[in-house]
Order: C-alpha cells, then structure tokens, then sequence
C-alpha cells in the first residue's frame, strides 16, 4: 500500500515538474519578445479629454486584436492637456527617456508642435484627428490617418439621398475639426438640393435632448 502511494505520489510531482516547466518555457518566449513601444500622447484631461480618451480605447482595441508571433507592444501615455507646451514637453520625455520607438499623437496643434522634434530624431510620427495636413507633407517622418471632409461628405450625401431626407440637422461641436467636417459634408448636401440646419454644441455636451427639441 505504501509503495502505490509513494508511487502515485512520485507520478504526481513529475506531472507538476513537468507543467511548472513547460508554463517557465511559454513565460521565456513572451518575454524574449523584442518590445516596440508606442508613445501616445492626447489630451486625457480638460476640455477636450473626451477626444484623448476616444483615441487611446481606439488604440487600445487595436493593440488587443493584433496577434503578433515577433514583437510585443507596450503603451506609454502622456497627457497634453490640448497644449502645444505639454505636447513638446512630453515627446522629449517618450523620445529620450523612454525610448519609444514611435510617436502617436490626436491633433493638429499638438502635431504641429511636436513634427520637428520628432524630424530632428528621425522618429516615426502618426497623427490622427487632424484636418490640417500641412505637417504631415513638410516631414519625410510624419504621416496623417485622415480621411478629408470632401470624402465624409460624399459619402454622408450617399446616405442622405437614399433615405430620402429633404433636411438634415447637424450637431456639431464647437472645435475646428468638426466644424472642418460639417462644411465638407453640408456643401455636398447642397449641391443635391438637400437643406442643411446647424446647431453648435460644447464637447462636453451630453445630453442632447432639448437640442433636438428646439431644432
């Protein structure tokens, strides 16, 4: 009887030796992993958080769903504040102490502040969110993720014309971007006799119920 105990129990300790081991092995290979780092920088505070906050769970997701056998990625954020001060300050901070190995950036002032920094170290920058693309073209390693409001606007007028609205009331928030996007898309609308309204709302407008009332 002892000895089937010694053994089963001798059967038991290899089998955990064994796992323990193989579980050692996975952990090795994750972190033999080269590491590409990603500084984001956006506004996570203030005013215009909320656009901070859209962008980093867009790259989040992004990051989540990459199924990558060669490299590893790791997020480093910074907060801007929507100040071109804080931009630069935090780029130096990624670029320099943290050794990023690209730049992630939501906006054109922060962009523009930030592209001959990000030039002069030969650093790869992408810009979103941005309806100025005078940067973007000037850098040899800056790039622009934006589809212009001509282009919205063609395809937004598609969808008017096949629902067959006579009117289309725009919310639209105060901030150049957006305001850059109704103009392309309602001077499309226009141009297919569609009538255009528009009411102005603050980023940090929620509840747009009265707004709709009142249009």
């Amino acid at each position: 009887m002892k000895k089937k105990i010694f053994a089963t129990a001798i059967i038991v300790m290899t089998i955990v030796t064994i796992i323990y081991f193989s579980l050692q092995s996975v952990d090795n290979n994750v972190s033999d992993k080269p590491v590409i780092k990603i500084g984001f920088i956006a506004p996570m505070t203030g005013d215009n958080a909320m656009l901070g906050e859209k962008c980093l769970q867009g790259l989040e997701l992004a990051l989540d769903k990459i199924q990558d056998e060669i490299f590893r990625y790791k997020l480093i954020v910074e907060d801007d504040s929507w100040q071109m001060r804080r931009a630069v300050t935090a780029a130096n901070k990624l670029i320099n102490l943290d050794k990023v190995d690209f730049l992630y950036l939501c906006s054109a002032p922060t962009a523009n502040a930030v592209v001959n920094l990000a030039d002069n170290n030969k650093m790869f920058m992408i810009t979103i969110n941005s309806s100025d693309t005078t940067f973007a073209k000037a850098s040899p390693y800056s790039f622009l993720h934006w589809v212009s409001s001509q282009k919205e606007g063609e395809q937004a007028v598609k969808i008017f014309k096949k629902y067959g609205a006579k009117k289309v009331l725009f919310l639209v928030t105060v901030h150049p971007g957006a305001e850059a996007l109704y103009e392309g898309i309602s001077e499309g609308a226009r141009e297919v006799g569609i009538e255009v309204a528009k009411m102005s709302i603050m980023p940090r407008d929620l509840d747009y119920t009265t707004i709709v009332q009142k249009a």
